[in-house]
Order: C-alpha cells, then sequence, then structure tokens
C-alpha cells in the first residue's frame, strides 16, 4: 500500500513516538542527546566485535513472514520484520534500484523496503536511542536469537552503519532518478530534486531522525563515510541552484547558501509532517516548490 497520507504541523515528537524526527538538517551536525539512557538489557560485551569475514547482508523477507503487531515472542519494539534469506541477497539491490525509479511512490510503512535486522534496528533507535538499544534488543524483535544478529552483523556499531548506508541509498538513489526523470532542463532539475526531497521526508521521518540523531554514535571511520555522502546529496541541490543561475532562470546571488536553505526547508518536514494532516502529499510539495523557487530566484 501506498502513502498518501496528509500533513499538518503539530511540532517536534517527543523520542517515544513512532516516527519523530527532530527538528532541523540531519544533513548538518545533529542535536547532542544524553548518554545517560538507561540500557534495555543490554548485555555484558556486546559491542566487542565478533572476529571472522566481513558479515553477510540481511535481505527482505519471503511471502508470509510475520510483520508489524505479529506478537514475535520475546519482542520488545514493533517493527515490521523480514525473514532472511540469503539466497536473495543478489537480487536485492536490483529490485530496490528499480523501485526508486518510480521515486514518488512510497510504501506507507517505512521500514517495509529494509532487511529485517535493519527494519527492527530503526524502530528501537529511533524510539530508545543507539545507546539505550542492546544487540538482544534487535534480536528479539526481529525474532532472531543473539548468535543469529551476529551470523549477519559483527556488532550493532555495523548495524548502525548499515541502517544509515540503507538510508543514504534510498535518499540519493530516488534523487538521481528524479533528475533522470527531469532531463536537461535546469529548471525542470531543480523542482525534481526539491520535490524528491520533501517526499523522502514526508516518508522516511523514522529514518531522518536517526539519521541526524545518531550521527554522533559512528566511529570516527564510519562517521567520516557517512558525512561524505550526506555531502554528495547536499552537493545536488547546490549544482541544481548553480545550473538554474548560469542558464540565466534563477536570481540567486549566493547560490550555495541558497541550496543550504533551500535543504534546510526541505528537510524540515520530517520534524512536523502528519499522515492525517489537512494537506496533501501533493499540495505539500507544490507550495514547498513555491517557496523553495523564490528563494532561488526563480518564477514560482
Amino acid at each position: 500500500m501506498r502513502a498518501t497520507g496528509r500533513s499538518h504541523s503539530l511540532g517536534v515528537m517527543s523520542r517515544g513516538s513512532a516516527g519523530a524526527a527532530p527538528c532541523g538538517h540531519w544533513f548538518g551536525t545533529s542535536p547532542r542527546r544524553s548518554t545517560t539512557s538507561r540500557s534495555l538489557g543490554r548485555d555484558p560485551g556486546e559491542e566487542a566485535k565478533v572476529p571472522g569475514p566481513r558479515a553477510r547482508p540481511c535481505v527482505p523477507v519471503r511471502a508470509g513472514a510475520p510483520g508489524r503487531g505479529e506478537g514475535r515472542r520475546g519482542g520488545r519494539h514493533s517493527a515490521t520484520v523480514r525473514d532472511v534469506s540469503t539466497e536473495e541477497a543478489p537480487t536485492r539491490g536490483h529490485a530496490q534500484r528499480q523501485a526508486w525509479e518510480r521515486w514518488r511512490e512510497y510504501d506507507a510503512d517505512p521500514a517495509a523496503d529494509l532487511p529485517r535486522i535493519l527494519g527492527a534496528a530503526l524502530v528501537a533507535f529511533a524510539e530508545h536511542g543507539y545507546h539505550g538499544t542492546s544487540i538482544r534488543d534487535v534480536a528479539a524483535a526481529s525474532g532472531l536469537s543473539v548468535p543469529g544478529v551476529y551470523h549477519h552483523f559483527r556488532s550493532k556499531q555495523e548495524i548502525l552503519r548499515a541502517l544509515m548506508d540503507a538510508t543514504m541509498d534510498e535518499l540519493l538513489g530516488r534523487c538521481e532518478a528524479a533528475l533522470r526523470d527531469a532531463g536537461a532542463d535546469p529548471a525542470a532539475r531543480f523542482d525534481s530534486l526539491v520535490e524528491s526531497f520533501v517526499r523522502f521526508h514526508m516518508f522516511r521521518r523514522p529514518q531522518a531522525f536517526v539519521g541526524s540523531s545518531e550521527i554522533r554514535s559512528l566511529e570516527a571511520d564510519n562517521r567520516a563515510a557517512y558525512v561524505a555522502r550526506r555531502d554528495a546529496a547536499q552537493r545536488l541541490l547546490e549544482e541544481a541552484v548553480a545550473d538554474g543561475v548560469a542558464a540565466g532562470g534563477f536570481s540567486a546571488e549566493h547560490p550555495d547558501e541558497v541550496a543550504r536553505a533551500i535543504s534546510s526547508l526541505c528537510v524540515g518536514v520530517a520534524s512536523w509532517y502528519r499522515p492525517d494532516g489537512p494537506l496533501t502529499p501533493d499540495q505539500l510539495v507544490q507550495r514547498h516548490l513555491v517557496l523553495a523557487r523564490r528563494m532561488a530566484g526563480a518564477p514560482a
């Protein structure tokens, strides 16, 4: 089922609210959260990496796997969980890229396209934070044993890195598809890119929240890799504004600053969008396009 929700502003949701996202720019420095969160049953030494070859990825479910709210034994979180089938791993990336070509379409469940373990981790990290979630919590929510989780990921840090990589894969994949659809016209490329950013932050609010709040929880090498991809997304907007100025359609005097402001405008949607609000997604997109065009000095 594809999302057809409406939107309205309710302010920033608390961490305990499903799908919460912070106000502000998750491409930038994230707000620091207290590190005194009570551990939810963390096992001693669970952060230690398991020796051996790099873990194999977890992949989506086969038909018939239990989903959200179906009462997996011992589950603490309500993640949509998916069966593990390593035989499907080679085809998963191709299927996702095909889905991203339909860049305006989103499943109503933000975790629907994630592998089982990452879907459970997304919900747990959004609700309790990285440091408030244990490997045992993720295992219970995904219907696996702790050794079962370690079969696919060597540490909780590796799960966080994989989840944030998956978020950037989707954001960049959808934006690139939007640019391909737009063709060569700078104004059309700008509009499609802004629309893609807005829709992503409407329908991927938990990913936006974790991407902002848990960047500080990434180890140095992982953080550097994530920031590089985050900056690549920002450059897409910078290039779109600069191309519009070069073509004579935009009058922005400071294209880079305008691009950052537009990015903040789009990302901010994740902090207040609600599916039951008075605006449809298409109406919300159109209003943000008017604002973005004015900021870039383009005809509204």
